[in-house]
């Protein structure tokens, strides 16, 4: 008995030490590496597959997010002939002092087989304190950045 009790112990002890590792790896983030990996959360599980999802749904999250941080909601417009699959267009003003910058970027994804790849498609994963390459990359990063 008392060598069923160690090994409940031992195994009791090595879950406490693996979620307590994951609680701590959470909680090492800076607010804003923790805001950009909400906002990285929440654009991943969107499903924006050009064929099958919706692009407007991740324009009006990110718009959402961006009205949230103190953009006017004339400087935002989300827009398109579909009713799916639209474009998000942000302006932000300058001072006038340097010529105007204009940044593109795309929140549709190209379609992944779920044969090619060792996880579902559309959700990342986290793999020692990095984020790990998710199916269908599209470059999300320049909008993620664009939203904080």
């Amino acid at each position: 008995m008392a060598k069923s009790s160690a090994k409940f112990i031992s195994f009791f002890f090595y879950v406490f030490l693996l979620l307590f590792q994951h609680v701590a790896a959470q909680t090492n983030l800076t607010p804003d590496q923790a805001l950009a990996r909400s906002i990285f959360k929440e654009l991943i599980e969107i499903p924006t597959v050009h064929s099958t999802g919706n692009t407007t749904i991740a324009c009006e999250a990110m718009a959402k997010r961006l009205i949230d941080a103190g953009y006017a909601e004339k400087d935002i417009q989300i827009v398109g002939p579909e009713s799916v699959n639209r474009n998000l267009v942000v302006r932000l003003h300058g001072s006038g002092k340097r010529p105007p910058l204009l940044m593109l970027s795309h929140l549709d994804v190209v379609e992944a087989r779920r044969s090619d790849w060792s996880r579902r498609c559309g959700r990342g994963s986290r793999r020692a304190r990095r984020r790990a390459p998710r199916p269908a990359p599209g470059s999300r990063g320049p909008v993620r950045a664009a939203a904080r």
